[in-house]
């Protein structure tokens, strides 16, 4: 029982160290690649944003505002993509990131040349590039990167799926070897009572009881036993209270026998045989 225990618990501790594994690579490298294409690509929307802003706006002071807004974005998406190189461990997904950075350059190229128009003043041109060029390396970009998170988003669901499946089996595994082990440790305890009742030769509290009145004295006893019994310890308690019931009556046999000769040694003899006797 003890081993059915440690194997249980074994199995138990080996598929919670694959779960855990599953849940650490789901939050550390799933999840944490997906917020970070996400920040990615809020912090492109933004920068589009402020771009159009720099090629509409005409006051110095906004200008300047929003330019600076933009270079911190465009500071900000350059650490994103930064971590990801970092963070990403699939092959496939980093596949999708050399896509992504084929792209990029001439995107960004494109952006800083409509951003400088904006602080150029000039207006006309800036709106041009963004209508025509920007809006084509944007649509391309952008596309790269949805595909990138539509397969993060994919790996994301797929180990999250895997670790669900996991438990469930490990419960299921768990709850089938708990019940073999009751039902393995009811047989065992089943068998050995079994055994110690065929020992003894019936039920314990019995077998006490015989012994006890044995004790007391009490040979007349009368000790069931089943048929054909004659080794168990109720068998061998029967042949003992018999042996002693034998001996009990072969002593008081042979003290009777004796007190009975005493008896005749110390009787006076008839006056009639005394008489019969005298010269």
């Amino acid at each position: 029982m003890i081993l059915i225990g440690f194997l249980v618990a074994a199995y138990a501790r080996l598929e919670l160290v694959q779960v855990g594994e599953e849940v650490q690579v789901l939050s550390q490298e799933r999840v944490a690649n997906m917020l970070l294409l996400q920040e990615l690509r809020d912090d492109i929307g933004l920068i589009e944003r402020q771009v159009r802003n720099l090629a509409l706006l005409t006051d110095p002071a906004q200008v300047a505002e929003e330019h600076a807004r933009y270079t911190s974005v465009r500071k900000h998406a350059a650490g994103v993509i930064e971590r990801l190189r970092t963070n990403l461990k699939s092959a496939e997904l980093r596949v999708h990131m050399q896509k992504v950075e084929q792209l990029r350059p001439a995107y960004i190229a494109a952006l800083d040349k409509s951003a400088q128009m904006g602080l150029d003043n000039d207006q006309e041109g800036a709106r041009d590039l963004i209508l025509g060029e920007q809006r084509q390396l944007q649509r391309q970009y952008l596309e790269a990167l949805d595909e990138m998170i539509a397969y993060q988003r994919r790996m994301t669901s797929a180990t999250a799926e895997s670790s669900a499946k996991d438990v469930m089996a490990a419960s299921a595994a768990l709850l089938i070897l708990s019940l073999l082990s009751a039902v393995l440790g009811v047989t065992v305890a089943w068998a050995i009572t079994r055994r110690v009742r065929g020992q003894l030769g019936g039920e314990p509290a019995y077998a006490v009881q015989i012994a006890q009145q044995v004790a007391q004295g009490n040979l007349a006893v009368n000790v069931e036993r089943r048929m054909g019994d004659e080794t168990s310890v109720l068998a061998a308690m029967d042949q003992m209270r018999g042996r002693l019931a034998q001996i009990v009556g072969e002593v008081r046999a042979s003290s009777e026998s004796i007190a009975t000769d005493c008896d005749r040694q110390h009787r006076p003899e008839p006056a009639n045989r005394r008489a019969s006797v005298q010269p």
